[in-house]
């Protein structure tokens, strides 16, 4: 099983059901203690609340698991422990997406394999894989569902204060006896936050032109602020806090945009709706489509080319690392490269994707570096590179 990296396909969907069935027991009403195993399961299955909760859970373990397989195997980790001291990293970039729905398409699984880069990007045949239709299928259902909750939420706010000052309150009773001595801070805070909101839900409906210039600006701070610690040397938590604080932001604009006017006329559709809790287990697709999206991008995410330059030669070489349970790694070296030729068609210069040759001396084609994301930027480093080693060898190079 752990012998190909398909163990991760397991591994992704055990793990989300294991935490479905966790939500599921643990939500729904309050059992009484003698109460058989039937009859709980059979109350938590008549809840709303419950299925609500699961599709809720399934969307949540679709954005993990598309941020975990994408950021947990990227090769960046390894390329750094390769770097000497006197070795510089000047630019490092990997696969274009579209070689991700490529791999969706033909459904195969390579790991460590670089043949699979120099793939093209569409067949003849145009047959589309199993697991094309497992990724995307869980997709198309998933994006009415949520389209239909973000009315939903819409409705919400167009009838706050009262929902969300019930909700608080719901929260308040059930909270403040097991707390203790950290009751009363907590009930503070709980009784505070819907009169926050709610003065918030009124400047949004009154002057929502003020709201969004404001949000926007403070967007736009928080951005410059966290590229500026990027850049310096600080606590790695630092810039995420305030990647976080963008986030909320962004959250706060949207629950301003459905406080507007705009959106009055949702109210009526989801007053006289019936409960609407079971059309969320439409994200549970989602749940059983990780076994499939989940070993795709993390063999996408391994493969990363570096470019590394000698801090004292200035001689260059192109880095291609990529696998998961195996590892396959490359050395491109530019001593002999005297040029790069790139060609993008319109589509391609606008989704960012392309491909570089590297022209060597004679006028000689060298390695074919395919399907980059970012082209013009490796493009531009390659040939600061090549001139840095002319610039340093003389005009005898």
């Amino acid at each position: 099983m752990f012998k190909t990296v398909k163990f991760l396909r397991w591994f992704a969907v055990l793990v989300s059901l294991a935490i479905e069935a966790a939500a599921f027991w643990l939500s729904g009403p309050t059992m009484a203690s003698g109460a058989s195993f039937v009859d709980v399961i059979a109350a938590h299955a008549g809840s709303a609340s419950t299925w609500t909760l699961l599709g809720f859970v399934s969307l949540s373990l679709a954005w993990f698991w598309f941020e975990f397989s994408f950021h947990f195997f990227t090769n960046g980790r390894r390329i750094r422990r390769i770097l000497e001291e006197e070795d510089q990293l000047v630019y490092e970039t990997g696969l274009h997406w579209l070689a991700l729905l490529r791999d969706f398409r033909t459904g195969s699984l390579t790991d460590g394999d670089e043949a699979e880069l120099n793939e093209p990007l569409s067949t003849k045949s145009g047959q589309r894989s199993f697991t094309w239709y497992a990724v995307w299928v869980p997709v198309w259902i998933a994006i009415p569902t949520l389209l239909f909750f973000t009315g939903w939420v819409a409705w919400l706010a167009a009838t706050l204060p009262a929902t969300l000052t019930s909700w608080f309150d719901s929260a308040r009773a059930a909270l403040d006896p097991h707390l203790g001595v950290a009751a009363e801070p907590i009930d503070w805070f709980l009784r505070a936050v819907p009169g926050w909101l709610e003065s918030f839900y009124a400047l949004a409906r009154e002057h929502s032109a003020m709201t969004f210039e404001i949000l926007g600006g403070a967007w736009f701070a928080l951005y410059v602020v966290e590229r500026m610690l990027r850049r310096v040397r600080v606590w790695r938590l630092v810039p995420r806090f305030v990647h976080l604080g963008e986030w909320l932001v962004v959250l706060a604009a949207f629950f301003a945009l459905f406080a507007t006017h705009w959106f009055d006329w949702l109210v009526p559709v989801y007053t006289f709706l019936p409960n609407n809790g079971p059309i969320a287990m439409g994200f549970f697709p989602l749940t059983l489509a990780s076994m499939f999206y989940v070993p795709h991008i993390a063999l996408f995410a391994s493969w990363r080319y570096a470019l590394i330059r000698d801090k004292k030669s200035l001689d260059a070489m192109l880095i291609v690392v990529g696998g998961i349970l195996n590892y396959d790694k490359r050395e491109v070296s530019l001593e002999r490269v005297v040029d790069t030729h790139i060609h993008l068609d319109w589509w391609q210069r606008i989704l960012g994707i392309g491909d570089i040759k590297l022209i060597e001396t004679g006028g000689q084609e060298g390695e074919v570096i395919r399907h980059i994301d970012g082209p013009n930027r490796l493009d531009r480093a390659l040939k600061n590179c090549i001139k840095d080693r002319r610039r340093r060898s003389g005009p005898t190079d």
